[in-house]
């Protein structure tokens, strides 16, 4: 039985990733820092951080190195493993990693946008093969939902008409104030 856990924390260093060949899958790899913290008495305590290798096969590892970076704050899905082995001086030691299901930003810690992948028969992206690559061309503009500046992540106001003089005179029981908010 595996153990499905769900982690928050920070990456912290910059992706490992191997391209698809036809012979295997793509693959992405980075560690994630999480540093548990209570609020007691007026002041945060900071506990001792906990690391953590996360491992990406398919099609989450493209997507990952395509969007994620160094200091980035994630949410990881995944199951738990044990990594157990003997360092140089022959001491047997132990590390945690999560082989993930799933993975995006933690959107409680800033806002993202979705751009969905293509299609899963184009060979670009079952292959990696070189050519009309998706991950190369321009994200598109989201569909719903606010508008964001794609260098700066900044949230872009809508763009509204204001309503001409011409309307407001042809409909008199339209109020200026009316009129604007409409």
């Amino acid at each position: 039985m595996d153990a499905v856990v769900s982690l928050t924390g920070n990456i912290g260093n910059e992706i490992e990733y191997r391209s698809a060949t036809e012979e295997q899958d793509a693959w992405a790899s980075f560690r994630l820092g999480h540093t548990p913290g209570y609020f007691r008495e007026g002041k945060w305590t900071h506990l001792n951080t906990v690391w953590v290798t996360v491992n990406c096969r398919r099609m989450l590892a493209r997507n990952v190195n395509t969007s994620l970076h160094k200091g980035d704050s994630v949410l990881v899905t995944g199951r738990l493993r044990v990594r157990q082995w003997t360092d140089k001086e022959g001491n047997e030691r132990e590390s945690f990693v999560i082989e993930a299901d799933s993975l995006g930003p933690d959107l409680s810690r800033g806002i993202g946008s979705f751009t969905r992948n293509g299609r899963r028969d184009d060979p670009a992206i079952r292959t990696g093969a070189s050519g009309d690559d998706p991950w190369n061309r321009e994200r598109p503009e989201p569909v719903d939902g606010p508008r964001t500046d794609q260098d700066t992540g900044e949230v872009l106001e809508p763009e509204v008409e204001s309503p001409d003089r011409e309307s407001l005179d042809t409909h008199p029981e339209v109020g200026v104030d009316e009129a604007v908010a409409v």
